[in-house]
């Protein structure tokens, strides 16, 4: 079986994917140029990347929000802004704050993302990715992926996932 480690890493990877394609969607790119996340276990700890997210993702510019964020203070208000809009958008987010964002919280920036991705991703594209899953996953047993949330509940489409990339682990 993989251990935690490779799955956060995989999880890691998977989501800073889905993130840099997601910030190329920005309103106000032409102005803003490229943002790119490269450690995204890092890289929202001042505010400013996730704030750009969250603008990407609901297609409304964040008009406050501390644009030279060098202390931790100001880190904090921006994470509470980008958190703020993504609540308004109507993300539920439960146990995640400003600090966690500042502090490099990795599983909750990792819980957080999955949220964004839930809410905010095309439905066509979803789709897309339901039937490669579906697909890929067809030969193992007691395996029936259907949706992103009921299908996961029992564990086993994640641990056909690892076996289907990692099958060494298993």
């Amino acid at each position: 079986m993989a251990t935690e480690e490779t799955w956060v890493t995989t999880q890691q990877r998977a989501f800073t994917v889905w993130v840099n394609h997601t910030l190329q969607r920005h309103p106000d790119i032409d102005r803003l140029g490229k943002v790119e996340v490269v450690d995204i276990h890092h890289d929202f700890q001042d505010g400013l990347k996730l704030l750009r997210l969250v603008e990407a993702c609901t297609g409304s510019l964040i008009p406050t929000y501390e644009k030279n964020p060098n202390h931790r203070i100001k880190m904090i208000n921006n994470a509470n802004y980008a958190l703020q809009a993504i609540t308004e958008a109507g993300v539920k987010l439960v146990n995640i704050g400003p600090d966690d964002i500042v502090d490099a919280n990795l599983r909750i920036i990792l819980g957080l993302i999955w949220c964004m991705i839930l809410k905010f991703q095309d439905l066509s594209d979803k789709n897309v990715v339901l039937t490669w899953m579906r697909q890929a996953l067809k030969g193992f047993d007691g395996v029936n992926v259907t949706n992103f949330t009921t299908s996961w509940r029992d564990g086993l489409g994640f641990n056909a996932l690892i076996n289907l990339f990692l099958p060494e682990e298993f």
